[in-house]
């Protein structure tokens, strides 16, 4: 049996603890539901048992970083108000010092991503292609390529790394087997120009002297007597080659107009066509050194066996 003296002596203690504790007697009743705003005492910090905690020890312990968190978990606000741990992704890391790193999209790297920085010199002398980033898994580093005589950069693997080659068909220094404008060459093999079928348009022809050197023009029974205009294109002196001028298929049709670019011996009102159904004649033609006039050969009328 507990004598009354000691229940006194206990409930003093008490009342002493609480009144050192800020607490005065009347506000250390119960908390619960219908005492809310009860007061307890301040517990020390990383006091963790079943005891209540004041809003003071909750402020102190999170201001103070010291919530705990699983490895991996971040704590995310919520609208109302709330944090809650949440687990990182698979694709990035927290460091403690908050850096996240993240080497993968949904789990898939995302690639090489490049950024060409070419060097004076890239072509035939050789010269440098900087690639940035140097692998899909690196992001930053340079890989860097020389490109030697005659070859190329022709491939970067998916590892970003680039490789040069040289043609297979040919090379590139042997000049033997290239056309060159500055070169005098000898060609052994055959140099055509395709004709170009020159468009009416009402009764007008028009040729574009940049689409080719041979030109074919089909009178029109309709439309003719017809105009050969001037070319669309300007002169370039020393351009050759053939004008085919084939009669329809009813006969008798005829140039009749001539564009002023046009020189011919006796006068262009002198070229008289072919009047035979679908017969072909040639004339031949010159751009003069001035680049002033398209000089034009000798008619031949439908040449046969």
């Amino acid at each position: 049996m507990i004598s009354a003296m000691t229940r006194i002596l206990a409930l003093g203690a008490l009342l002493f603890g609480l009144l050192l504790g800020g607490i005065t007697p009347a506000a250390a009743q119960s908390c619960g539901l219908t005492n809310p705003n009860c007061i307890v005492p301040t517990a020390p910090p990383g006091t963790n048992n079943n005891q209540a905690a004041s809003t003071a020890f909750v402020q102190a312990a999170v201001s103070g970083g010291s919530l705990p968190l699983a490895s991996g978990k971040i704590y995310i606000g919520s609208v109302a108000g709330a944090a809650a741990a949440q687990t990182m992704s698979g694709d990035c890391t927290l460091a403690v010092n908050g850096t996240i790193t993240c080497p993968t999209l949904n789990g898939v790297s995302p690639g090489a991503l490049y950024s060409l920085g070419v060097g004076t010199g890239l072509g035939s002398s050789g010269g440098n292609l900087n690639l940035q980033p140097a692998a899909a898994s690196i992001i930053g580093g340079t890989e860097s390529i020389t490109c030697g005589s005659n070859t190329w950069l022709s491939t970067i693997s998916t590892a970003g790394v680039p490789s040069c080659t040289q043609p297979a068909s040919t090379n590139l220094s042997d000049s033997s087997n290239l056309a060159r404008l500055n070169t005098a060459q000898s060609y052994t093999g055959s140099q055509r120009g395709t004709p170009v079928n020159i468009a009416i348009s009402t009764a007008t022809f028009t040729p574009n002297f940049n689409t080719g050197q041979n030109f074919e023009v089909d009178l029109v029974h309709a439309s003719c007597p017809c105009t050969l205009a001037n070319p669309s294109t300007t002169l370039v002196a020393g351009q050759s080659g053939v004008i085919e001028v084939h009669q329809s298929a009813t006969g008798s049709d005829t140039i009749g107009t001539w564009g002023s670019d046009y020189q011919y011996v006796g006068g262009t009102s002198t070229i008289t066509l072919s009047t035979t159904a679908s017969a072909v004649d040639y004339m031949s033609y010159y751009v003069n050194n001035a680049a002033t006039g398209i000089v034009l050969g000798a008619l031949l009328k439908a040449p046969a066996h």
